[in-house]
């Protein structure tokens, strides 16, 4: 087994496992019945993009050698969904600043998943 495939088999275990967390995380959510329509929808958006991120991830594992799309795909969650959650749990926009990056990361990890 080469270094690639146990990258591979840990990328593609690192999205399984990305997908679990992100119905954790929609279900926390889910049950926020005193939020107003924006912070449901931010949070939905979030989680939705989440689980295109872990697809992301599983795709990368099955397709490339490469890092890059996995770690654009990681990089993008962390700085667009969880920026989102935050600010729907605590109210406060100090990770805002994060999620246009994330926002470019995911594209970018789409992109440079196209190309290696």
């Amino acid at each position: 087994m080469t270094i690639f495939n146990t990258a591979g088999n840990i990328l593609f275990k690192v999205g399984c496992l990305k997908v679990a967390a992100s119905i954790v995380v929609a279900s926390a959510g889910g049950h926020k019945q005193d939020w107003s329509p924006y912070k449901k929808q931010l949070y939905s958006d979030a989680v939705k993009y989440s689980v295109f991120n872990s697809i992301g991830i599983i795709v990368s594992s099955l397709t490339t050698t490469s890092m890059i799309p996995a770690v654009l795909f990681l990089s993008a969650t962390a700085m667009f969904c969880v920026p989102a959650w935050y600010k729907c749990f605590t109210d406060s926009n100090k990770l805002h600043k994060f999620m246009p990056y994330g926002g470019a990361s995911m594209i970018a990890g789409w992109v440079v998943l196209a190309f290696v």
